[in-house]
């Protein structure tokens, strides 16, 4: 038995977009980012209690109010225990490695339109509950992938945040519970072909007879 158009369009050419926005999450930029904004809030916290240090000034986030205050070294390594010096040394070698690589590659401005790309997916994935109700729901399908699923993925490719060259790899399986989910909930409102009174040939034989 042949696969149902609309279950087709579906696996072929949505579904696989609204998994991959999913994943846009995972991303490394968008990861940092979301930690960078929780320890720059922790910081501020703590400054305004009054609480820090001056090795806190090294480990802003980017952008943050502070950027560009410097910070001695060697009064810090003065003042510290010996015991502090080795993890604190290797935990700023990595701090400072991947804060470089973040602002190098634009992380900040990836990580906000990533974030800004999953939430018109799932306004899209929204959308498809309202079109696949009906029984022919194939051009209202069409005109969403055409118009908003395709336009999302080719700026995302251009701005970079879309980490893949089309949908994500290896996300079949999640691909078939998603598109399951719509399937056993509307399937059986679907017809296979457009319903007669929309047929423009119908039209035009019921024209003619009149």
């Amino acid at each position: 038995m042949s696969e149902h158009p609309v279950r087709r369009k579906l696996r072929q050419e949505i579904i696989p977009y609204v998994v991959s926005a999913d994943l846009l999450r995972k991303a490394w930029y968008y990861r940092l980012h979301a930690f960078y904004s929780y320890w720059g809030d922790m910081i501020a916290g703590l400054s305004a209690l009054g609480i820090g240090h001056p090795l806190i000034n090294a480990f802003l986030p980017p952008n943050s109010e502070n950027k560009g205050v410097s910070v001695d070294l060697s009064k810090i390594i003065e003042g510290s225990s010996a015991w502090f010096l080795i993890p604190g040394f290797i935990s700023a070698l990595a701090w400072f490695g991947a804060r470089m690589i973040f602002t190098r590659e634009d992380g900040r401005t990836k990580a906000v339109l990533a974030r800004s790309c999953c939430r018109s997916f799932q306004q899209i994935e929204l959308k498809l509950h309202l079109i696949l109700i009906g029984s022919y729901p194939m051009p209202e399908l069409s005109d969403l992938a055409l118009t908003q699923v395709q336009p999302l993925v080719d700026r995302g490719i251009q701005d970079g945040f879309w980490i893949w060259a089309g949908p994500a790899p290896e996300i079949d399986s999640n691909v078939e519970i998603k598109l399951g989910a719509f399937c056993e909930k509307y399937e059986n409102n679907w017809v296979a072909a457009p319903p007669l009174f929309l047929s423009p040939s119908w039209k035009w034989r019921a024209e003619s007879l009149g």
